[in-house]
């Protein structure tokens, strides 16, 4: 099996205050070669809303709250893609963990 080297940035600590860098860590993790029924793709852009900042609070919401040591999620474009996939499948916009190839 072939693995690929990603890495993902973890909620570290929850905020007081400020958000410093020191909140965060960027964690480097073996993936595995993907499968049929799955795609990989590489983001080139990650979007930070003002929504994300109540995430990192550890309250109820509309949207549960990051936990820390998890990947942050958010919504992204990618830039490529390797698809495993029939080719009536296609993809906009995608909403999943904070990964980077």
């Amino acid at each position: 099996m072939t693995y690929t080297i990603s890495r993902e940035i973890r909620l570290k600590n929850r905020p007081e205050g400020m958000v410093r860098e020191t909140d965060f860590e960027l964690v480097e993790f073996e993936l595995p070669e993907i499968v049929e029924g799955e795609i990989l793709v590489q983001t080139i852009y990650m979007s930070v809303d003002p929504y994300m900042r109540g995430r990192m609070k550890d309250r109820k919401s509309y949207i549960p709250p990051f936990q820390l040591g998890e990947p942050l999620d958010d919504g992204r474009k990618p830039l490529s893609m390797d698809l495993k996939m029939p080719p009536r499948h296609s993809l906009v916009f995608l909403r999943v963990k904070t990964s980077e190839k």
